[in-house]
């Protein structure tokens, strides 16, 4: 479909899931007059990646779209999709959609997703943009410790450019450990997987950001991704945004897309 008063085509199709309905849903955004790269986004643990206007992640598609940047959105599979009725009641929706659910699920549907992104778009370089566990789950996949995590000879992302980590760190803030109990989160793997991952980065950029009003992880555990990686520094960055909290919506407190603005603005020289 076009998507009226915004220079882009929606197309929407789904990849093998490893859960629940067995699919994961993607959302691709084809801009007018399309420049590479082409980004693939992971959200944040139990989120989903609704692509209508007005949604965090159907505005940052409309965003890169606007910049001539193609994206492809991916929603995890799960046991049902209408996160609206639990409101705020995020532990619900939690337990409601992904009991059951583990992390190593969680990836493989991360890793089917870059798989039909390849087969369909062979000749695009791609970038990964990851939120919270999003952001684990590409650096897994990019630092190639996907495979020996599901069992696999290997787990390749062919093309690959370049890794953006929004708001993802290797350990929970002290008094987070609470949400170590809910499904995907009660099955993380050791932290020295992450390690070895960021550590066998190589070839791409490495782009990191976080809120400074972040409550879920601290600085040193967003830093550490990007201090392990053995890239030159030309070619990675930390960034602080300030005023911006854990999940890029907000600002100084207040409902805003400038955090995603923000980070875009900064990443467009890589890529144009």
């Amino acid at each position: 479909m076009t998507c009226p008063g915004r220079r882009h085509v929606l197309e929407t199709f789904t990849a093998p899931g490893s859960f629940g309905d067995g699919e994961v849903l993607m959302s691709r955004f084809h801009p007018a007059g399309e420049r590479l790269p082409l980004v693939v986004v992971f959200h944040g643990v139990h989120g989903c990646a609704d692509p209508s206007p007005g949604e965090k992640y159907g505005d940052l598609g409309r965003f890169l779209a606007e910049e001539g940047i193609g994206c492809v959105l991916a929603e995890s599979s799960r046991k049902r999709r209408d996160r609206g009725i639990f409101g705020d009641d995020r532990a619900g929706w939690a337990v409601a959609a992904f009991e059951g659910k583990t992390f190593l699920q969680e990836l493989a549907d991360a890793a089917s997703a870059l798989d039909s992104v390849s087969a369909l778009w062979p000749a695009s370089p791609l970038w990964i943009w990851g939120f919270s566990l999003g952001g684990l789950l590409g650096t897994l996949l990019a630092g190639r410790a996907a495979g020996p995590l599901l069992g696999r000879e290997e787990v390749s992302v062919p093309r690959l450019r370049g890794l953006i980590l929004a708001g993802s760190g290797d350990s929970l803030k002290q008094g987070r450990e609470d949400q170590t109990r809910l499904p995907v989160l009660d099955s993380l793997p050791e932290q020295r997987w992450l390690h070895e991952a960021a550590r066998n980065l190589s070839g791409i950029r490495l782009g990191a950001f976080r809120g400074a009003k972040d409550e879920t992880f601290t600085q040193g555990a967003c830093r550490r991704l990007v201090d392990l990686a053995p890239l030159p520094e030309s070619d990675r960055f930390y960034q602080e945004l300030e005023g911006v909290d854990h999940a890029f919506r907000t600002l100084n407190g207040e409902p805003s897309r400038q955090p995603l603005r923000a980070m875009i603005r900064r990443l467009l020289p890589w890529w144009t």
